[in-house]
This record gives structure tokens, sequence and C-alpha cells, in this order.
């Protein structure tokens, strides 16, 4: 049952990441500012994804843990 729970994670996971590249790209397209202006917002929004996503690693992380010494 772990194993599935952990397939089910992964596979969610993937399609986070792979919404977010295309939102990306796709925000990329439409962008209106300029080259250096786009470049500092995509530096800030990915230094706050970096964040969240190594926040929600140690949150997953500790739950693991927490599942393990419960067994």
């Amino acid at each position: 049952m772990a194993d599935e729970r952990s397939d089910d994670v992964a596979g969610y996971l993937g399609w986070f990441f792979l919404g977010a590249v295309a939102g990306a790209a796709v925000a990329l397209l439409v962008a209106p500012q300029s080259g250096r202006e786009m470049r500092e917002v995509l530096t800030e929004a990915g230094g706050s994804f970096l964040k969240m996503t190594q926040g929600k690693a140690e949150e997953m992380r500790g739950g693991a843990v927490d599942n393990k010494d419960r067994d």
C-alpha cells in the first residue's frame, strides 16, 4: 500500500512540474515586459518556487519518517 501512495505522489508531482513548465513557456510567449524585466521576474519566481518545493520536500520527508516509525 505504501508503494501505491509513493507512485501516486510521484505521478502528481510529475504532472505538477509539467504544468509549471508549460505555464512558464506560455508566460514567456505573451509577456509584455522587456527581456531584462522578464528575467528579473522569472528569477524571483524561481527562487520562491525553489523555497516552496524545498519546504514541501521536508514536509514529506518528515511524514515518511513518522509513518516508518509507526510501523
